[in-house]
């Protein structure tokens, strides 16, 4: 699994739209888009969420794109400013800088003990119980 790390969008020119976790804000496109960044980064990857768009090329580098998700572009850069052409009419959320691969165990068991109980998170969202199964007569005590 790869994980973006260390937005470069977020210290840039980039209008607000592009830099917001939320994906109903979109930034309509008219064209190119040129982002500045603060200083000289590296980017070997790309972050496109909800969009139109079926093509994007950055910095003259083809994206591979077929959905919303983040890409590995077929080289990396150490750049100050990115170029982004498509034939989007609005992108949601654009991200880019260092594609970090965090292996996971290629198959896990799955757990028997859950919780029935909702919790309420240290953000104070409450979580509801999903369940589970039970030793048959001491209700609430996971197998």
């Amino acid at each position: 699994m790869r994980i973006l790390l260390h937005d470069v969008i977020q210290r840039s020119n980039a209008p607000a739209e592009l830099k917001s976790p939320a994906l109903e804000e979109v930034f309509s496109v008219f064209g190119n888009i040129a982002i500045d960044l603060d200083t000289a980064r590296r980017v070997d990857c790309i972050g496109i969420g909800n969009t139109d768009g079926t093509t994007f090329t950055v910095n003259g580098l083809t994206v591979d794109f077929t959905r919303n998700g983040l890409y590995v572009l077929p080289a990396g850069l150490y750049t100050s400013r990115l170029d982004i052409s498509t034939n989007a009419t609005y992108i949601g959320r654009l991200g880019a800088g260092l594609a970090v691969d965090i292996p996971t165990h290629v198959r896990k068991e799955p757990g028997w003990d859950t919780t029935i109980e909702p919790r309420t998170t240290l953000g104070g969202q409450v979580i509801p119980g999903r369940g589970g199964r039970f030793q048959g007569d001491k209700p609430g005590l996971p197998l």
